[in-house]
């Protein structure tokens, strides 16, 4: 609008808000804050407005201002690019999330239908190595005896992509535990693989907290077997305890193995990563980025901290309680 547009105040009130009920409320909110300006002797307080232009475009508008004596003076700032940019950025983040359900959904279908054949083609390669060994030579039970192992190899992978795909499934719930004993019942079930390796687990008393038991089962067993995996020391140990953070907990554990390299801190967390050869250490590379998985449906984050032949430390975090 020029100045010969809108002569009066009265004038801009009609033509810039042209809905009789939102002018209303536009003139009552903005006359309250020059009144209480004027009142405290302070600037006026910004307000939001929806402004319809000469040529009828709308725009979102923050207005604010100073006032002298029965005057003020009245500034604008378009918000219209930036509100712009704030749907745009929804829309991807909803298509985002959209496209990782989806995602999620094919792993977990994915996964179950390719259990049965797979279960069923083992199966078989097991009966022909019972029942035909005698008529096998060397060479033909190595052949047999190779298909079996990487058919289980497959069954533990397809398992491992089960367990990411239900991670976020909307019916696991979140219920006060005590994280203590979620943690003695892994170190149960684990007993003889950290009898086997000469392990040493220590632990301090840990809180209790809104947490899905079974996934924070599963984050302690991944975290604790890898300990006593990647570890050359006779004596393996580890250590797991937490520091009180005030808004949230840090939770670590520490171990004494072969440790990782700093350009390879981020790269585990990421699905099917491995570092090492699986003739020199067994394992699918799910494992980290399931336990990343978990930490951020509870709404925290995780991290390693440690140097080759020196050990590592992975960190995670745990709000005091979880937000809807």
């Amino acid at each position: 609008y020029t100045k010969s547009d809108i002569p009066t105040i009265e004038q801009w009130w009609v033509l810039a808000y042209p809905d009789p009920e939102y002018r209303k409320w536009v003139i009552k909110t903005w006359e309250a804050a020059v009144e209480k300006s004027q009142k405290d002797g302070t600037d006026i307080q910004s307000v939001e407005y929806r402004v319809t232009c000469k040529n009828s475009e709308q725009k979102n508008v923050i207005i604010s201002g100073s006032t002298f004596q029965e005057y003020f003076l009245a500034t604008f700032i378009d918000l219209t690019a930036l509100k712009q940019a704030e749907k745009s950025l929804e829309k991807t983040l909803a298509d985002l999330e959209k496209s990782n359900a989806e995602l999620e959904q094919f792993a977990y279908v994915a996964s179950h239908d390719l259990q049965e054949p797979l279960r069923a083609a083992v199966g078989f390669l097991q009966l022909l190595q019972s029942k035909y060994k005698n008529q096998l030579d060397e060479k033909g039970h190595h052949y047999i005896e190779r298909a079996v192992k990487a058919g289980h190899r497959m069954q533990s992978l397809i398992n491992d992509l089960l367990k990411i795909s239900r991670v976020n499934t909307p019916n696991t719930t979140f219920i006060p535990a005590d994280l203590t004993k979620i943690l003695e019942e892994t170190l149960e079930y684990l007993q003889s693989t950290i009898t086997e390796k000469n392990g040493d687990v220590t632990y301090s008393k840990l809180p209790t907290l809104m947490v899905d038991q079974d996934q924070i089962q599963g984050l302690f067993q991944n975290l604790i077997i890898n300990a006593l995996k990647y570890n050359k020391h006779p004596k393996p140990t580890i250590e797991i305890g937490y520091e009180d953070k005030g808004h949230e907990y840090l939770f670590y554990v520490k171990d004494n193995g072969i440790g990782i390299s700093k350009e390879s801190h981020e790269k585990i967390f990421m699905i099917f990563q491995r570092l090492h050869a699986r003739q020199e250490y067994s394992g699918s590379g799910i494992g980290l980025a399931l336990c990343k998985k978990i930490v951020e449906r509870h709404q925290g984050i995780i991290w390693v901290e440690s140097e080759p032949g020196k050990g590592s430390t992975f960190y995670f975090t745990l709000p005091l309680k979880k937000e809807e």
